[in-house]
């Protein structure tokens, strides 16, 4: 593949460390939810879905309350600590 193909590499990148780390039917699907969602604009069904409640979004609310009520992490004490480091 040549330079104006970069987007094509992406894509066999993105396939070969997913069957490696996950295996080939995740790729199959990891890549059928990606051309569902960035070439087709609709949402793919294996997308993670989030329900915020309305009361929760006040000006309070931020990234980390998202990520927290993603369960991406369990609290906020991983990344204060970190804010502590020299």
């Amino acid at each position: 593949l040549k330079n104006n193909d970069i987007n094509k590499l992406k894509i066999i990148l993105a396939n070969e460390a997913t069957t490696m780390l996950h295996g080939k039917k995740s790729a199959q699907q990891a890549e059928q939810t990606a051309k569902d969602t960035f070439e087709k604009k609709s949402i793919g069904e294996n997308l993670p879905l989030i329900k915020i409640k309305k009361s929760q979004l006040t000006n309070e609310f931020d990234i980390l309350d998202l990520v927290i009520n993603s369960k991406l992490l369990k609290s906020k004490c991983f990344i204060d600590s970190r804010n502590q480091l020299p």
